[in-house]
């Protein structure tokens, strides 16, 4: 399994945790691979995580603390917003 893998599955899981009712189908529609990244926002980073509907997170209100929250959790790299819509995970 890659860095790449290991992330996402480390940050699916952690949201789950999170966000009680986010469920794993969901998680892996809101965090996914770089590769597999629709928008090519971040093809440098382990994960790329989309919020507009994808998952709880917002870049407004609560978004950064979340922010901070799930990356402890998963444990792994950092998580940066690229814009409003999306963010992803850096080592």
């Amino acid at each position: 399994m890659t860095k790449q893998e290991k992330a996402v599955q480390a940050y699916r899981k952690a949201a789950t945790k999170l966000w009680p009712g986010y469920t794993m189908k969901q998680a892996e529609q809101g965090i996914v691979h770089p590769d597999d990244d629709r928008g090519e926002w971040a093809p440098g980073s382990l994960a790329v995580i989309y919020m507009e509907g994808q998952t709880p997170m917002d870049y407004w209100g609560q978004g950064h603390e979340d922010a901070f929250k799930l990356g402890a959790l998963a444990g792994v790299g950092y998580v940066e917003f690229i814009n409003a819509a999306v963010a992803a995970v850096y080592e």
